[in-house]
């Protein structure tokens, strides 16, 4: 499912990238190799979350509707709403832990150079937090796999 979303929101790009050329409105990105990296880290990093959480919420149906309730704070805090980068030092800090924070902050650099890209930025920090998730996800799923195909 995670590869069908992934070539759905390929395809949606593309789509809009060509609806805003034939309008006249196409803003060529200045590194366009960087938003495709983040855009696939953070595709990962939602693979990982996924995989984690179908697990935790079959086998712990409380637990689960803890995790629905934390996401609205999580998408607030992960830099979606609003650029971590004017967020000041105290903070900005402790939202940096969030990877998909730095993988948004990469695409918005990707798309202006003049944007304000934060030190702290770590596309390869998204990347071994996707790829953790990813391993800890399957090893979940072939651990409980007898007790998720049986419900």
């Amino acid at each position: 499912r995670a590869g069908l979303e992934g070539m759905i929101l390929g395809v949606v790009a593309a789509i809009l990238v060509c609806g805003a050329g034939l309008l006249g409105e196409l803003r060529v990105p200045d590194d366009p190799l960087l938003i495709v990296v983040a855009y696939f880290g953070l595709w990962l990093v939602g693979t990982g979350y996924g995989l984690i959480t179908s697990v935790i919420a079959e086998v712990l149906p409380e637990l689960g509707k803890f995790i629905r309730l934390l996401m609205m704070p999580l998408y607030i805090l992960s830099g979606v709403i609003f650029p971590i980068a004017i967020i000041g030092e105290p903070y900005r800090s402790w939202l940096l832990l969030n990877p998909i924070a730095h993988g948004l902050e990469a695409a918005r650099s990707g798309y202006a150079e003049y944007y304000a890209e934060l030190p702290e930025l770590s596309v390869a920090y998204m990347f071994a937090w996707a790829l953790v998730m990813v391993f800890l996800g399957l090893a979940l799923h072939r651990s409980f796999a007898q007790r998720l195909t049986s419900q």
